[in-house]
């Protein structure tokens, strides 16, 4: 593992991230937040997506996928001395199902309030938890339609290509993904139950 420094929201790049965002489609999903046309991104909203941005690049210009963790989350108990062999087992399972490499636009999430998605799953996320369920791991796997938090995910290098086509990023980082999933972009894949939990989430 490499420890990256994180960027700051004085230089986070307006290439990268706006500064203010839209809150109407966060709002079907969080009863907490209210419609807004342009509220203000914070410094801290604004360094965490440029943060995950340049990790997202470095993601794209390899040809492996990429586990992303924030340094305020928790393994959980219970799995922590397997979370290693659980997430590898879970990628390589993915990626026998999904053969080429430019199909998998995927994120998965250890961990992530999320809101499943209801009624007929897209295909990408059928194939990915038919997957999950041969890889001899006692989780299953979900497609999420929108996931707040980002403490711990894996994506592929397909779906970093997809993201870093969409900058300037137009929301913080959770519900800019979350939009994504929501458009069927990409498929958001949540770990039931979770491997890693984020420290006082929401703070």
């Amino acid at each position: 593992y490499e420890r990256i420094e994180a960027i700051t929201g004085e230089k986070a790049s307006a290439s990268v991230v706006g500064f203010t965002w839209d809150t109407t489609l966060n709002s079907k999903f969080d009863r907490n937040c209210t419609k807004q046309p342009s509220l203000g991104m914070s410094g801290g909203e604004r360094g965490c997506c440029a943060s995950h941005a340049m990790l997202w690049q470095r993601c794209a210009d390899s040809n492996t996928p990429l586990l992303i963790l924030e340094d305020d989350l928790n393994f959980v108990s219970s799995s922590s001395p397997n979370v290693c062999a659980s997430a590898r087992a879970l990628v390589k399972a993915i990626e026998a199902g999904i053969d080429r490499p430019e199909d998998r636009i995927y994120l998965l999430y250890l961990g992530a309030d999320a809101k499943c998605r209801e009624g007929a799953p897209s295909l990408k996320g059928q194939q990915a938890s038919w997957a999950a369920r041969s890889s001899g791991v006692p989780i299953e796997v979900k497609e999420a339609e929108w996931a707040w938090q980002t403490h711990a995910y894996i994506i592929w290098p397909a779906a970093a290509k997809v993201l870093l086509g969409g900058l300037p990023m137009d929301a913080p980082v959770d519900v800019f993904l979350s939009t994504h999933f929501y458009e069927r972009r990409l498929c958001g894949l949540v770990c039931e139950p979770e491997l890693a939990t984020q420290i006082d989430p929401y703070h």
